[in-house]
């Protein structure tokens, strides 16, 4: 018993010594993993406790084809195919100029795909080199998860999407997501 309680102890210590890394994370679970069969999707965010969020419903049609959509990030612009879908998403709860409103940490489409592509990752130096696509210009966490909501139907279609937008634009940084 006493070993027991010096071993809480010491996790506990550990815990309050060496908190948590603070880091955007997701998780997805699928109908066929959860016990209800509900699709599930959750997110955390280590951006400073005055970022709420809020939850918005953009209607169809609020992006037109050919609209360019511009970056929060940098002078990258991302140009509609279509009109939008329907989607619901999680920007800042700060108002904001509209072409800021396009960042969204994540959200859902009237065809039930989700993405959440503010998702924190540290790249390996090695992958820097060797001509891949990670470049400072590109598209970013701050319209992916826009762009693919507003123009893909299923997560198929947000794969090829998003792999088409980085060849030929490449990305502005390196972040994760989750389709």
């Amino acid at each position: 018993m006493k070993m027991k309680k010096l071993l809480l102890l010491a996790t506990l210590g550990l815990f309050v010594l060496f908190p948590a890394a603070e880091a955007c994370s997701s998780i997805a679970v699928g109908k066929g993993a959860s016990a209800s069969g509900a699709y599930l999707f959750a997110r955390t965010e280590d951006h400073f406790s005055s970022a709420g969020k809020r939850l918005a419903v953009y209607p169809a049609g609020k992006y037109a084809k050919g609209e360019k959509l511009r970056s929060t990030k940098s002078d990258y612009f991302y140009t509609m195919s279509h009109d939008s879908y329907k989607h619901t998403g999680v920007p800042r709860m700060t108002p904001a100029p509209d072409w800021q409103d396009v960042h969204i940490a994540f959200g859902t489409n009237e065809y039930g795909l989700a993405v959440s592509a503010t998702n924190t990752t540290f790249i390996n130096k090695r992958a820097q080199t060797g001509g891949n696509s990670y470049l400072k210009r590109g598209i970013d966490e701050d319209l992916i998860t826009t762009a693919l909501l507003s123009e893909a139907k299923t997560p198929g279609e947000a794969i090829e999407l998003l792999g088409r937008i980085v060849e030929k634009d490449g990305v502005g940084n390196n972040e994760g997501f989750v389709i």
